[in-house]
């Protein structure tokens, strides 16, 4: 991960961070970010309570650590599942594909994007299985809410800035 930090006037900082992995990624990706100084405020902590941090290496080094999840119960989650991220609608797609499940961001971008780690609509999320319902995926975690018969109802993506629920569409 390479990040760099500018400073092109007081009160404005630009930070652009990209990520390389050949191993994981079919090319680098990454966001810049332009932020500007909110003067006599005070600085507010954001804690991720949820992320992938303690992971050593890549994205395939921690699918090495992943638990086993039988496929016919990723098969349950497979679905498109709706919900607001940043007052706009957004839709999650999750397919299964060679015995993993995959997230996408299907639709129109959202202003600001994701909003964790530069990451795109539309760019396959793989994730990895914690346990049975929860995954972690770029950065994000993402459980899926079952009824009695195990079938997935919702998905709640766990952000930064909270868990954000989206109820299964089909």
């Amino acid at each position: 991960m390479t990040e760099r930090y500018r400073r092109p006037d007081f009160g404005h900082l630009q930070v652009e961070v990209t990520f390389t992995d050949p191993s994981a990624y079919a090319k680098p990706w990454g966001f810049k970010a332009d932020m500007a100084l909110a003067a006599d405020t005070e600085m507010l902590e954001e804690v991720c309570e949820h992320s992938s941090e303690h992971w050593a290496g890549s994205l395939s080094d921690a699918a090495n650590q992943a638990v086993s999840v039988p496929p016919d119960v990723l098969a349950r989650y497979v679905g498109v599942y709706t919900g607001i991220y940043g007052g706009n609608k957004r839709t999650y797609e999750v397919s299964l594909s060679g015995g993993q499940l995959i997230a996408k961001i299907v639709g129109a971008a959202v202003e600001g994007g994701l909003g964790a780690a530069g990451l795109d609509e539309g760019a396959p999320r793989p994730l990895v299985p914690q346990s049975q319902t929860v995954f972690e995926g770029l950065g994000l975690g993402y459980q899926f809410i079952v009824d009695d018969k195990g079938v997935a109802t919702d998905l709640v993506v766990i952000h930064i800035s909270g868990p954000y629920k989206y109820a299964r569409q089909r």
